[in-house]
């Protein structure tokens, strides 16, 4: 990252990080400081949360639609569509203005990411699985933190991937797991599943290594549907007969009921774990075939990362997986992946990791926004 414009930026304004998907926003205060020549990332202790309310009668338009308003030039949207990019763009922006008000200051440097394929000038949302497109979207923001009395210190730049973010997130955080490797590979699991890369120590989004990877929802498991659609926590709640995830109590979730050891919880933690195994395996074969990659570890995060590293889930989900990728790559993988990733009869300690970070994607949507990597 930039130093010296971070340092900048953190000298004169409040620093606020902002994580976006088809159930709301949270934005998180920024800190960063210096010690022995280099920055130091962390949380503030403000941070807030606005859910999207859902519209009645939304939902994405199919994909090949989309591409082809897009070749065409012309998005046509309805009425639905419409009331939802407001909605997304409103709870957008009551996140941030409560962390401001919360900090008492005004003046404000924001970094966004948020799911999507994006415009070309990457301000906005162009192509969209679980949400509106919303081509204006970073425009749209800024008139209305404005409006609201907010001094945006400076253009809010690209709306970023949100597994590049969490990717930059693990880099920067003192206790982020891409720290300590030069190869690795992020995985998270919330609305969408988002990803993020390490190779030979650069961190970088599907953006650039298309289209030698396949992105999740391209590729598909055994049962025909996609490993976004098997590792995404909105098909979750809806096989266990959760419809408004905002209006239940913790104790109707899923991983309460499967901590409880309720049958069809932990058969549907039993499915997702095989299936993060399996699109794990698929993801060390595939960097290895195509850019000469071994992997050093692998980072689970988001909603599935809290999945991973809760001990009452341990033996059905975290150990589940263990237990699947090493079936997986004693009968698929080169020697070479082999030796590095399996010691006698387990895993190696530190490949498969569950991330502790709560907002890495906060962490690197600011980042990004505020001092991008030099080229």
């Amino acid at each position: 990252m930039n130093h010296d414009r971070a340092l900048a930026a953190a000298r004169d304004t409040l620093l606020i990080g902002v994580d976006g998907g088809a159930s709301g926003f949270r934005a998180h205060e920024v800190r960063i400081c210096e010690s022995g020549g280099r920055l130091h990332w962390s949380l503030g202790e403000h941070s807030a949360s606005e859910n999207i309310e859902p519209v009645e009668g939304f939902s994405p338009k199919a994909l090949e639609v989309q591409r082809e308003e897009v070749r065409r030039g012309a998005l046509e949207f309805s009425r639905e569509e419409l009331r939802m990019q407001a909605r997304w763009v409103h709870a957008a922006s009551r996140a941030i203005w409560q962390v401001s008000a919360a900090c008492g200051r005004d003046r404000i440097s924001v970094g966004i990411c948020a799911p999507g394929l994006k415009t070309p000038d990457g301000r906005g949302i162009e192509l969209a699985l679980n949400g509106p497109r919303i081509p204006d979207f970073a425009d749209d923001l800024e008139q209305s933190l404005v409006i609201g009395g907010l001094n945006v210190a400076q253009q809010i730049g690209r709306v970023v991937s949100d597994g590049l973010a969490c990717g930059h997130g693990e880099e920067l955080a003192e206790d982020g797991l891409f720290r300590s490797v030069r190869d690795a590979y992020y995985i998270g699991g919330g609305s969408g599943v988002a990803e993020a890369f390490k190779l030979a120590g650069k961190v970088q989004g599907l953006e650039q290594l298309a289209p030698t990877i396949s992105r999740a929802w391209q590729l598909r498991a055994a049962d025909g549907a996609s490993y976004e659609e098997h590792l995404s926590i909105g098909p979750l709640n809806r096989a266990f007969g959760l419809k408004r995830i905002a209006v239940v109590s913790p104790e109707e979730l899923p991983e309460t009921a499967a901590a409880r050891g309720d049958p069809r919880a932990v058969a549907l933690f039993d499915a997702m774990a095989r299936s993060l195994a399996e699109f794990c395996c698929a993801r060390i074969l595939e960097l290895h075939t195509t850019h000469g990659t071994l992997l050093e570890r692998i980072v689970i995060g988001q909603r599935l990362g809290q999945f991973f590293r809760d001990p009452r889930l341990e033996p059905i989900f975290a150990a589940r997986a263990r237990s699947v990728l090493l079936e997986q790559l004693r009968q698929r993988a080169a020697p070479e992946i082999f030796a590095a990733w399996i010691d006698g009869d387990e895993l190696r300690a530190g490949r498969l990791m569950g991330s502790s970070l709560r907002a890495a994607s906060a962490l690197g949507a600011l980042a990004l926004a505020i001092a991008p990597p030099q080229s």
